[in-house]
């Protein structure tokens, strides 16, 4: 049995501390290095050697400017390296905020019991759900601060169109993927050093992998094992805290915002109470932050979106200007409201063509999409950012419009043949292309128009080997990609985008040159609209290394 009260007083907690936090300045650091054990500069200089070799830092001058950011040399990030966590403790002597949090969760009677029964009601495919129990405390506590700061918003706003009951289900269920994502390897790399060292019980795999899951839930072994990996604990936390902070921030937005959703989006009816969030539509950014579809009592669906909204509405504005001006087939503006910091969004819903003449005009308003918004140097239209609502191409996603090239001086884009392509319809990302082809693999097309079913993903994916039972490890597969919901289907059928070839280039056409008719009047009425909004700027791929 673990000693909780000693594991808090530990030293190895404060290793979880971010480089700027350790407080060293370079005087005295200096004096930590000469007189560190051995062993401790060795597995130092292994790591600093590890971290130079990662990509960018293989150039030297980077690892440098990197290090300068934070006002450290190599020889200071040794230093700190070195230094032993009881020495480090010592000289910092504040605990660490988050390291107060996980211990009070842990300490807070009748936390783990409360949150195992709340989490019985979570449905979640994850091997490794079985031991969310265990950190229950972490998210009782995160959720108890979220369910404080509810009532208080309930006794102030005007209007409160939310169902408390629902909170816990929704924290729980939006929160739970993330922590056992970041539980996973230590939790298994754990599972195997008991079962290496004879410690499991059990005739069966099975069997031992369900005692591994029991010990794990035993009073104080949990915080023995986050001890081990004090970093690991502090995301625990931060994770927990960050969604809960996001979650109130949202509801803060609906309370204020009600009534100009109603009038929006349910003009001739009650859209009824808020019943449930889905979060991680699209990708996280801003401290975890991503798009939530809400469900309402009535059936609404809506989504909101935690960034300015400007540049989306104004687009919708353009649309709607173009359609007056002859855009055949006319474009479908969404229903938006932007509200500074954040905004709401039309759920659009997916659905197939119903004849024939349907797909050629859906393929006519690519076309149209494509020279709009070449003419808008937009960028990162991929199959993702865009549905296929009937006839209707609908983008979802305007954050890339305008733009900027960015070359610098990376000789790949500087390459002349690059640089034609970067400056090309063919950047916008809505035309076929093959990416990630390699000796092992032919690629996918992940554009607007391609994303089409049958790809298997060139990366591969991180996946479970014999999970529930205590040989359970790691592995990584190339999986089928999931069709996307950009293309358009004729009834139940898939249809082939080179056989519409003529309608995107008669869409694409037409488009070009209703821009080239109204150039004056585009520049002067409808592009100063978009002066002041906020846009994303997408360096290179995220999957860049």
């Amino acid at each position: 049995m673990v000693n909780a009260d000693k594991v808090w007083q530990g030293a190895e907690w404060y290793q979880a501390l971010r480089l700027t936090e350790r407080g060293g300045t370079p005087d005295t650091l200096a004096t930590g290095m000469p007189s560190a054990p051995d062993v401790l500069l060795e597995r130092a200089q292994d790591q600093l050697r590890a971290w130079k070799a990662q990509k960018p830092f293989k150039e030297r001058s980077l690892f440098a400017e990197r290090l300068a950011r934070d006002s450290l040399s190599e020889h200071d990030l040794l230093a700190l390296l070195t230094e032993p966590a009881e020495s480090l403790k010592t000289r910092i002597q504040d605990t660490p905020e988050w390291l107060l949090a996980l211990r009070q969760a842990f300490t807070h009677p009748g936390a783990a019991g409360n949150m195992a029964s709340l989490l019985k009601e979570i449905e979640t495919e994850h091997p490794l759900a079985a031991c969310l129990p265990a950190v229950g405390p972490v998210l009782w506590h995160a959720l108890g601060r979220l369910q404080e700061r509810v009532r208080g918003l309930h006794r102030e706003a005007e209007s409160f169109p939310l169902d408390v009951n629902m909170l816990p289900r929704v924290f729980l269920e939006n929160v739970a993927p993330l922590i056992l994502f970041q539980l996973s390897k230590p939790v298994v790399l754990e599972l195997h050093v008991a079962r290496l060292e004879g410690r499991l019980r059990g005739d069966t795999t099975e069997a031992r992998f369900e005692d591994f899951i029991w010990r794990l839930g035993q009073e104080g072994a949990i915080v023995g094992l986050l001890a081990k990996y004090p970093v690991l604990a502090r995301q625990l936390v931060l994770t927990a805290e960050l969604w809960a902070d996001y979650l109130y921030e949202f509801l803060t937005h609906l309370c204020a915002d009600w009534q100009l959703i109603r009038s929006t989006f349910a003009a001739n009816g009650d859209p009824g109470p808020l019943v449930d969030v889905e979060a991680g539509k699209g990708d996280r950014h801003r401290r975890g932050r991503s798009v939530l579809l809400l469900r309402f009592g009535s059936g609404m669906r809506l989504l909101y979106k935690p960034r300015p909204l400007g540049v989306d509405v104004h687009f919708q504005e353009l649309l709607s200007w173009l359609n007056d001006r002859g855009a055949k087939p006319s474009l479908r503006p969404l229903t938006l409201v932007d509200c500074g910091d954040h905004g709401w969004s039309e759920c659009v819903d997916v659905a197939p063509c119903a004849c024939e003449e349907e797909v050629v005009r859906f393929y006519e308003r690519q076309g149209s999409y494509l020279a709009l918004l070449y003419a808008l140097d937009a960028t990162d239209l991929h199959n993702e950012n865009l549905l296929a609502a009937g006839e209707h191409p609908v983008l979802v996603d305007l954050e890339a419009l305008f733009h900027p090239h960015v070359h610098g001086k990376d000789p790949i884009l500087d390459n002349l043949a690059a640089g034609a392509l970067d400056n090309s319809v063919w950047q916008v990302g809505l035309l076929p292309r093959r990416l990630w082809s390699d000796e092992n693999s032919i690629g996918v097309d992940m554009s607007g128009l391609g994303g089409q079913p049958g790809q298997m993903n060139p990366h591969r994916l991180v996946s479970w080997e014999r999970p529930g039972t205590d040989e359970m490890r790691l592995v990584r597969r190339r999986v089928q990609l999931p069709a996307s919901e950009n293309r358009p289907r004729l009834g139940n059928q898939d249809v082939d985008v080179l056989d519409y070839r003529d309608a995107v280039l008669a869409g694409f056409t037409r488009m070009y040159r209703l821009l080239c008719q109204n150039k004056a009047a585009l520049l002067a009425e409808q592009l100063p609209r978009f002066a002041h909004d906020e846009t994303r700027a997408v360096i290179r791929s995220n999957r860049i290394e």
